[in-house]
């Protein structure tokens, strides 16, 4: 089913803003509504056309994968998770990938032996960014 809902954008406010991400609300209209609707958009500062900001590895190492454990603030909670991180300046997606696996693991691979898994779009509800993932 496709969902032909397409609002129409309006005025958008800057709430917060940091190094990394600019947090708005959009004001739009929706069709077939009379009320105008705020909009919740957080969006990186830094990333191509593509919208890639951060990179995520999944590790395989002698048959096992490998994780790690991290708090996370919004959520107040540890949890286990791919290394991962953001794409710096200059970076290529694939250097940006093996330097957060050296980074958050210790972890070294060879160029050749890191393949992409494609692209994924954490929340694209609210986040307008995407992550390329590969595999180690």
């Amino acid at each position: 089913m496709v969902n032909d809902f397409h609002p129409n954008p309006g005025k958008r406010n800057l709430v917060a803003s940091n190094a990394r991400f600019s947090i708005f609300l959009d004001e739009i209209t929706c069709p077939g509504e009379p009320e105008t609707r705020n909009y919740l958009v957080v969006s990186p500062k830094h990333g191509g056309t593509d919208l890639v900001t951060g990179v995520g590895v999944l590790p395989i190492c002698e048959g096992r994968i490998g994780l790690i454990q991290a708090y996370r603030h919004p959520i107040s909670e540890e949890i286990w998770e791919i290394p991962h991180g953001f794409v710096e300046d200059g970076e290529t997606h694939e250097v940006s990938a093996l330097r957060e696996l050296q980074e958050e693991t210790g972890l070294t691979c060879d160029l050749g032996e890191l393949h992409s898994l494609g692209l994924i779009t954490p929340d694209a509800g609210i986040l307008a960014a995407r992550v390329k993932l590969f595999v180690a």
